[in-house]
């Protein structure tokens, strides 16, 4: 490894006249501040020139593995201060005009392929033996929040991956029921429309669910509740759907699935004149100004929730938690879940607003694993015994928390076993053995995320050992879909709880 920069550092006044002080300073941080922390035999940093114009101290330093030429420049700043505070001079920034790094293969291609969307990359260079990195205009915002370090671990440390770490276990199925009896011939979604039971809405893969379709999904959100989430000692709470993004970010869910969500922008402005000559546009040529409104619009600030589930680790943000007050279980069903589904939106089976159950806790490895493994195994009871549905559990990839190439950072610890899917046989899509991925619907997912949101979030326990979450998500609508494609639309031919709750089939006038 090879770093070189070229910087200034800036003073409270003139420096001419204290030349000779500098030069003396700068011999001595070279055998002090820049050898801090240096193994014996090993080099620091050390300056290769410097010069003086006006109030600014201009340096080339050479850096090592131990101590890089933007540490060394930072130490300088510090340590220049304390020699010449005695000459009531100050010191007042450093700045970066050149930097550049040179790394041995192997590196990440994939990375360095991308650098130049840092926009501090103002060249790189790809050699036989390495790389060449040349970074520019670096101020001290750069330098202070790690920003050469960061970059430096994503070039040359091999990405670890979700993709990597459950290489060969995906897709394996670990359970599966029986075969049984099904009723339905045909497609659920188009006899959902032709019965009224759903409609499309002009929306993006949005549904508008009618009276008996509204009813099926309450049915098996209640059945949830009071076979699972009530016996094992979930706690109801209502979280926000829609998520400041400064949340989203933080849970590394924007850096792994940016085309994945919702973004919302709010009004710019409250004075009521900025809206003048939007309103006059729509009222006169009958069409929305989408150019008058985009100006009228901030940057989106907020995501609307893709997973259900950042709320609860932004309440417990930061906090230390007594050991035994845990684990902390609560339950959350109060609105849709918003995700961008791209290409894959279908039917009623994929959609980018659904509705969920999600079960989230929080507690020691042992306690969050025990519990994931008590939640799936009422789940499943419940799908097999009072919905009497055909399903099969399958070994997942795709954890809610990391995309499946997305890195993941060494000190995160990922459970052997993160993600199951609960998957429900859909007849009308082929045999049960086929091969296509969309004859199984995924309908519930068991996850445990190790320590990933307790980092990121700061939740600690006062006993000083590692906290973990997991959680299960029940796409109620993806449920009630399954359901009719097993069951139908005759209610005769429905378990008998289910037919229960749902009781009178009812239908909206006029439709």
């Amino acid at each position: 490894m090879k770093f070189i920069l070229s910087g200034r550092i800036e003073a409270s006044s003139e420096l001419d006249q204290l030349r000779e002080v500098v030069a003396e300073a700068l011999k001595r941080a070279e055998e002090t501040v820049l050898r801090k922390g240096v193994p014996k035999g090993q080099e620091g940093a050390h300056v290769l020139s410097w010069s003086i114009e006006g109030r600014l101290i201009r340096v080339s330093i050479e850096g090592s593995r131990w101590v890089r030429a933007h540490v060394a420049l930072k130490r300088l700043q510090k340590f220049l201060a304390e020699q010449l505070a005695r000459y009531r001079v100050g010191v007042r920034r450093v700045y970066c005009d050149e930097y550049v790094i040179e790394l041995p293969r192997p590196f990440n291609e994939r990375i360095v392929e991308n650098l130049h969307y840092y926009d501090k990359v103002k060249h790189v260079e790809v050699s036989d033996t390495g790389v060449k990195i040349v970074l520019h205009d670096l101020t001290e915002t750069e330098l202070e929040r790690g920003d050469i370090d960061r970059l430096v671990r994503l070039v040359t440390s091999p990405p670890r991956t979700i993709r990597d770490e459950l290489a060969g276990k995906v897709g394996k199925v670990i359970a599966q029921s029986p075969p049984k009896k099904h009723y339905l011939e045909g497609n659920p979604t188009e006899l959902a429309e032709k019965l009224g039971w759903a409609v499309r809405f002009p929306g993006r893969a949005q549904w508008i669910y009618l009276p008996p379709m509204a009813a099926l999904i309450r049915a098996i959100r209640d059945i949830f509740y009071e076979y699972v989430a009530k016996p094992l000692g979930f706690i109801e709470v209502l979280f926000p759907k829609l998520i400041p993004i400064e949340i989203a970010f933080r849970a590394r869910k924007l850096q792994g699935e940016p085309g994945g969500m919702y973004y919302v922008c709010v009004p710019r402005y409250r004075e009521k004149e900025k809206y003048i000559p939007f309103q006059i546009k729509a009222e006169i040529t009958q069409e929305l100004p989408m150019d008058e409104l985009k100006k009228l619009l901030e940057e989106p600030s907020y995501i609307l929730d893709p997973i259900q589930c950042l709320p609860f680790y932004q309440l417990y943000r930061g906090r230390v938690l007594r050991k035994e007050d845990l684990p902390i279980k609560v339950v959350e069903c109060g609105g849709p879940t918003y995700r961008f589904e791209a290409g894959g939106a279908r039917g009623l089976e994929r959609v980018d607003e659904f509705w969920r159950m999600e079960h989230v806790w929080l507690g020691l490895p042992e306690q969050c694993i025990e519990i994931r493994n008590e939640v799936m195994k009422k789940v499943v009871e419940v799908v097999d015994k009072v919905l009497d549905l055909e399903w099969r559990i399958q070994f997942a990839g795709d954890t809610f928390f990391l995309a499946e190439d997305q890195r993941i950072d060494e000190d995160i610890q990922i459970p052997s076993d993160p993600k199951y899917e609960l998957q429900i046989y859909l007849p009308y899509r082929g045999p049960r053995d086929s091969t296509e991925k969309d004859v199984w619907l995924a309908c519930a997912s068991f996850n445990l995320a190790g320590n990933h949101y307790t980092k990121y979030f700061g939740i600690k326990c006062a006993t000083g050992e590692v906290l973990w979450t997991g959680c299960c998500g029940i796409g109620l609508t993806r449920m009630a879909l399954a359901f009719i494609a097993q069951k139908g639309f005759d209610t005769s031919n429905w378990p008998e709880e289910v037919r229960k709750r749902v009781g009178e089939i009812k239908k909206l006038p006029g439709l």
